[in-house]
């Protein structure tokens, strides 16, 4: 397991370059800073790689194993696309770092899933660990003002979505080649997302960023496929919600990443890293390190 996890602690790494990416895109109230631009705009990424793909799976005569896994596995995508979406409008209007570590819940949703529809049950050293990651990034979300109830509803439905969407892909894309259903999972996520065009305001707004925003969406889409991509293939040949405690990284190395941010862009990352008391963080990032040690042995 050690070379592989070492792997998988890369995706991670990934979602934070995305996320604060997402965050700074996302600051302001013009057309092209809307979630469903951005989403939009993403498409352009994703059919520039697909188009590849596609050339390669053709010439060399791998399979789809049929039009039916085909359609399911880009049905598949919806559940991601949505689940995305109610994430970047919650980043958008309150602190990301309160709101990214509800993800931790994927995990909760993903083992049990896992294990009804693909028979999948983890040690119980790996499920500890995951609840160790779960509660640390709660811990890190923790509000002296109180819970906000209406994001937490939100953030648990996107988990819960996002957990669906791994369950499902991981049972279709098993069934077919590899490099095929990373394939599917491109032109899927890019039709899914192209559907936010149908918007008057997405349409303005992915028309601007295409100016105003393409440079810095290129860093951030980039990262974020590369980071499903290597998700997707991890969940392929390992347990599904192993995969997913792997992921629950994320707020950690986000907390690190937004407090260089709020360094050097102040006004954007505003108090992203600096609430919550001091013995609240400590404790937080303790459990979520303890948690990703035992994952990973």
């Amino acid at each position: 397991m050690g070379i592989l996890a070492i792997g998988v602690l890369v995706v991670p790494l990934m979602y934070m370059v995305a996320q604060l990416v997402d965050r700074f895109q996302l600051h302001g109230n013009t057309e092209d800073s809307e979630p469903g631009a951005l989403m939009a705009l993403g498409t352009i990424f994703g059919v520039m790689l697909a188009i590849p793909t596609g050339i390669y799976i053709w010439v060399t005569g791998h399979s789809f194993g049929g039009i039916e896994n085909f359609l399911m596995l880009a049905f598949n995508e919806i559940f991601y696309v949505v689940s995305i979406y109610i994430y970047l409008m919650l980043i958008k209007t309150r602190d990301m770092s309160k709101v990214l570590p509800w993800f931790q819940t994927i995990p909760a949703f993903g083992i049990v899933f896992a294990f009804v529809v693909l028979g999948e049950k983890l040690p119980t050293t790996k499920i500890l660990a995951i609840s160790l990651l779960v509660v640390g990034g709660l811990v890190l979300s923790l509000q002296k003002k109180g819970l906000d109830k209406k994001m937490i509803i939100f953030m648990v439905i996107s988990s819960g979505l996002m957990a669906v969407y791994d369950v499902g892909f991981a049972n279709f894309g098993r069934e077919i080649d590899f490099v095929s259903a990373l394939f599917v999972n491109m032109v899927g996520k890019a039709f899914w997302c192209s559907l936010f065009l149908i918007g008057k305001q997405e349409r303005k707004g992915f028309t601007m960023g295409l100016k105003t925003r393409f440079k810095l969406q290129t860093v951030g889409e980039l990262t974020t496929i590369a980071g499903d991509l290597c998700s997707c293939g991890f969940i392929l040949i390992l347990p599904v919600a192993l995969v997913q405690g792997f992921n629950c990284l994320t707020p950690l190395f986000v907390l690190i990443g937004a407090i260089i941010c709020g360094k050097l862009f102040p006004k954007v990352f505003e108090n992203e890293a600096s609430k919550g008391s001091l013995l609240q963080r400590v404790v937080g990032i303790i459990l979520m390190i303890l948690g990703g040690i035992i994952l990973s042995s």
